[in-house]
């Protein structure tokens, strides 16, 4: 018993060490091949490497893209001809002449529309459609063209016409304010915040 006990001692720095570099190279590998953009790259990489078993741990919990390899893994079922997620909708709901006049129009939002359809479990209908704000358009003038009134954004806002009155501009951003006052209002449960 003893005996492994002095081995052990004299061992685990050893296995820490392989385990501390085996799980930064790993973080190193992923984030190179997986991330865009070279901020995160090279955060996630420092991280592993300066804080040894924090960082690898943070990435595998908060830096690997759950989302996009869910959405790969139902396109390889997909393909491989298994049946689909039942929230998916089919593709002749669809079709793909639906699809490349949508992308004629807005260049990117078929898959954009492909996506909601996924999610959500339902097309894109013909009645809907999608005319984002191009050229410096203002949401007031878009709110004015499509509810016959005139100078909407200094009214009610888009909120109102939305809500069809029901709730304001004004009433909006006062109770976005009162939420971020929540924590200086109870510096007891948020870590002593005071106003």
């Amino acid at each position: 018993m003893q005996g492994i006990l002095a081995w052990a001692r004299e061992i685990w720095p050893v296995l820490v060490s392989i385990a501390y570099v085996s799980s930064a190279a790993w973080v190193t590998v992923d984030a190179v091949l997986r991330k865009r953009h070279v901020p995160a790259i090279v955060g996630w990489v420092g991280l592993a490497w300066l804080a040894p078993v924090v960082g690898a741990l943070g990435y595998y919990l908060l830096g690997i893209n759950r989302i996009r390899r869910s959405a790969t893994a139902l396109d390889r079922s997909a393909v491989a001809g298994q049946p689909e997620a039942p929230c998916a909708a089919p593709e002749s709901a669809r079709g793909e002449a639906q699809d490349e006049a949508l992308d004629a129009m807005h260049p990117g939002f078929a898959g954009l529309a492909r996506l909601g359809a996924r999610v959500t479990g339902r097309s894109l209908l013909d009645g809907n459609r999608i005319e984002p704000l191009l050229d410096g358009d203002e949401l007031g003038h878009v709110v004015d063209r499509l509810s016959g009134e005139h100078n909407t954004k200094q009214k009610g806002g888009a909120i109102a016409y939305l809500t069809q009155g029901r709730l304001g501009r004004r009433e909006l951003y006062v109770q976005g304010l009162m939420m971020a006052l929540v924590p200086f209002l109870n510096p007891q449960m948020y870590g002593g915040a005071e106003i």
